[in-house]
């Protein structure tokens, strides 16, 4: 299992099980994205981290 260090009074938890992805805060489980919505979720994270620290970024204040 996974732990999000960036949070100290939280600690996030997170593990893949076949039913998808499972999410603990405090050791309480808060839910659970489906196997099916994780392509898209993580399609959607890598475009908000491009745009935000990547290529993208560049391009971005290259248009400013």
């Amino acid at each position: 299992m996974a732990q999000n260090r960036n949070r100290e009074k939280h600690a996030i938890r997170w593990s893949v099980y076949d039913d998808g992805l499972r999410l603990w805060i405090d050791g309480e489980h808060i839910g659970t994205i489906p196997t099916n919505e994780l392509l898209h979720l993580s399609h959607q994270a890598l475009d908000v981290l491009r745009f935000t620290y990547g290529i993208g970024a560049e391009q971005k204040k290259a248009h400013d």
